[in-house]
């Protein structure tokens, strides 16, 4: 018998629509407003769908996120700030930047992953961000490779 806190908890599964109604009730409760909580429950369930963790990276970025040390495209980042990747990935899918750019400092990238998706629909896109390699092609993840780090 194992002293775990959670050794006995059965393992939940939610319906892609639960985990997308969990993650918009989660970023309205860390303060986001409807607009951009609604865009964190589209990448949320878009990645959990994939097989990506996505609740899991919301659960880190809204740790952070309470901090307020993150900035706006096109600002520069200071050092301990960084792009919010549902606002970078909101302003990447309505054009406001270049289809193809290079970002730095965002946290929990893995978040940015679905945007990058919806606006290259028809395209073959490769992500290198940090440890995360993921190949796309028609909104559909086609190959991964994840540093099992990136995944905790």
């Amino acid at each position: 018998m194992t002293n775990s806190l959670f050794s006995n908890a059965k393992q939940t599964n939610w319906s892609i629509g639960e985990t997308a109604a969990l993650a918009v009730k989660a970023a309205r409760g860390a303060g986001m407003p409807w607009g951009l909580a609604d865009e964190v429950g589209f990448t949320v369930s878009w990645l959990q769908e994939r097989g990506l963790p996505g609740l899991s990276a919301l659960s880190r970025y809204l740790q952070w996120h309470e901090s307020e040390l993150f900035v706006v495209w096109p600002e520069i980042p200071p050092t301990n700030y960084a792009y919010c990747p549902i606002k970078l990935g909101c302003a990447y899918i309505d054009g406001v930047t270049s289809q193809f750019i290079r970002f730095g400092s965002i946290r929990e990238p893995l978040l940015m992953i679905p945007f990058i998706a919806k606006r290259n629909l028809s395209l073959a896109v490769d992500i290198k961000l940090d440890e995360l390699s993921i190949s796309l092609i028609n909104n559909q993840l086609i190959s991964d490779q994840l540093n099992s780090e990136f995944l905790l």
